[in-house]
């Protein structure tokens, strides 16, 4: 069962209204927007629904990637059109808080910031909020893969290996096969248990949460040529918050607010 291309139909032409000065300012279903010039492009994606994980039949499936259930995501929200880059993180580094020291090599081309661990990522979203006034955050695992599998329900994603200048059907570029991209949630072992709602997964203990190993998602580049399995939709990892290496990286996600009319 997968619901994602039909509920993404009837979701309307609007995601949100925002209020500037007295006038309504409406953002539509796919429209790209950046909110500052050193900001990243981000795309508006629509709600739905969609079945998380991958069924014991997938080849190349693992065991961490079920069990499979209905997730919906009852809002609108926009995602960033590609990982975040080194020219943006570098705005960030510029402006004090990012610290990490990114690989020179990519400095000068459109490739995603790396090395950043978790924290340094949370870093970043927390620096683009007070910047723009924008509620920026890191995309929750669910809605994570629901952007990736962008209204299909097979095991690689459409365009599969997406690359800079390929698109998936809801804009966004790369996300599999150029690195490993953080997410919100605390890794767990299975699906058991987690919300179903769109929402990240988190200890409600803070203390407990600090140190949980993260979820990444999509291949990265160092499984060159990508062997069966490593760019699928359903693809997951944990990895310590702390650790940084040049496989890493981050997409950022900002909350769409309700109209106010």
């Amino acid at each position: 069962m997968h619901l994602g291309k039909s509920l993404v139909v009837v979701a309307g032409l609007f995601a949100s209204a925002a209020l500037y000065g007295g006038t309504v300012v409406a953002q539509e279903i796919g429209e790209v927007f950046r909110d500052c010039d050193v900001c990243p492009e981000m795309v508006v994606i629509p709600p739905g629904s969609f079945m998380m994980g991958s069924p014991v039949t997938e080849e190349g499936r693992r065991d961490n990637e079920g069990p499979q259930r209905l997730v919906t995501i009852g809002y609108a929200f926009a995602v960033s059109k590609f990982e975040v880059r080194f020219a943006d993180y570098n705005a960030c580094r510029a402006d004090g808080p990012c610290k990490s020291r990114l690989d020179a090599r990519g400095t000068a081309r459109p490739l995603p910031a790396s090395p950043v661990s978790w924290n340094d990522a949370k870093i970043y979203v927390e620096w683009i909020s007070q910047k723009t006034g924008e509620e920026y955050r890191l995309l929750s695992e669910a809605e994570w893969e629901y952007a990736a599998r962008a209204g299909t329900n097979t095991a690689y994603a459409p365009g599969g290996e997406n690359r800079f200048n390929e698109a998936n059907p809801f804009g966004l570029h790369a996300m599999f096969g150029m690195v490993y991209e953080w997410v919100e949630d605390r890794y767990h072992d299975t699906f058991d248990g987690a919300p179903t709602d769109g929402a990240a997964w988190t200890d409600a203990d803070a203390d407990a949460d600090a140190d949980a190993d993260r979820v990444t998602r999509g291949g990265a580049w160092n499984y060159r040529p990508l062997p069966i399995g490593v760019a699928r939709s359903a693809l997951r990892g944990g990895v310590n918050p702390g650790f940084r290496n040049w496989y890493l990286g981050f997409r950022v996600a900002k909350t769409i607010a309700t109209p106010a009319f």
